[in-house]
């Protein structure tokens, strides 16, 4: 769906077509045409160190051509405009993979430990250790209850513990 231009520029200097220009890595080459098996050895094996990043959605990805559609079209909106922005939450989750996030992950997720608690749960990695910070609340207080737990995280650390 994309890359048709660059792949088609990679084939055509790799088969001499087109001159080289207005490089600036290696402005020595500039205005030279070059097969690969010409070009000087730094140069190629600079590009032999390079790869090709290609993404490949197969066909079993979907039940029907419509699907198929969307999808494409998703994948190619989001590795065309950055992607969607992480929560902070995901970023921790994929910065602290392991037992204890799970299972706080889990927790959170579980009805009866939100009821029985009635806590945001909120958690910090401070070393080898992890301290799961309940506050109380609801959404209207969610923005007292996050600086309560920034202010007694920052504590926690201050304190060596």
């Amino acid at each position: 769906m994309d890359g048709q231009q660059r792949i088609t520029a990679l084939q055509e200097f790799f088969g001499g077509k087109f001159e080289l220009s207005d490089l600036k890595q290696w402005p020595e080459i500039n205005g030279r045409t070059y097969q690969y098996q010409t070009l000087p050895e730094k140069i190629k094996a600079g590009l032999d160190r390079r790869s090709i990043t290609s993404i490949v959605l197969l066909k079993e990805s979907t039940s029907c051509e419509e699907e198929a559609s969307s999808l494409r079209e998703t994948v190619f909106e989001r590795l065309n405009t950055g992607g969607v922005e992480l929560t902070r939450q995901e970023i921790r989750n994929a910065l602290y993979r392991g037992r204890m996030n799970n299972l706080i992950d889990r927790l959170s997720r579980m009805p009866v430990f939100r009821k029985a608690w009635e806590f945001r749960v909120y958690f910090v990695r401070h070393g080898a250790a992890v301290y799961v910070l309940l506050c109380g609340g609801d959404k209207s207080s969610q923005r007292r209850d996050i600086a309560r737990a920034k202010r007694m995280a920052r504590e926690l650390k201050e304190s060596g513990r």
